[in-house]
């Protein structure tokens, strides 16, 4: 039974991509429209441009994974990893949302800074019942 909720959490994890991606590109649009950009020097914005697109990448890529092969990922050591590293990432990335990138959004915009809170902690709840899952499929 516990792998039933495994896949589901796995699932509705990756679903949540369809709502991250364009929260965190309605932020990065907000950005540039307070000309908060400016304040950074181009090469800084290149290099976090450059390093935002590699994370978009393996978030996707681990989507993926969660998508076609849940059963794969469940009861297996890899499983067992897979789901706890994203755990660890998206409870490291809900703690940015919050205290790094929460003071700094304008206050007409915080529907998306919250969306976004609300995104991160939903993942990291299916991460860790994946994670739980994986484990007690793998004992």
């Amino acid at each position: 039974m516990s792998q039933v909720y495994g896949i589901w959490a796995l699932r509705v994890g990756a679903s949540l991509h369809l709502v991250q991606l364009p929260a965190t590109l309605a932020l990065g649009v907000l950005a540039r429209r307070h000309g908060l950009q400016t304040r950074i020097p181009v090469f800084v914005q290149r290099a976090l441009g450059v390093i935002g697109g590699g994370i978009v990448l393996a978030v996707l890529w681990g989507a993926l994974w969660c998508w076609l092969l849940p059963d794969a990922l469940l009861g297996t050591p890899f499983g067992v990893m897979f789901t706890s590293g994203w755990l660890m990432f998206w409870g490291y990335r809900l703690a940015a949302q919050i205290f790094v990138y929460g003071p700094w959004v304008p206050s007409n915009y915080r529907w998306a800074h919250y969306l976004l809170i609300g995104v991160f902690s939903l993942k990291t709840a299916c991460f860790a019942c994946a994670t739980q899952s994986a484990w007690l499929a793998f004992r």
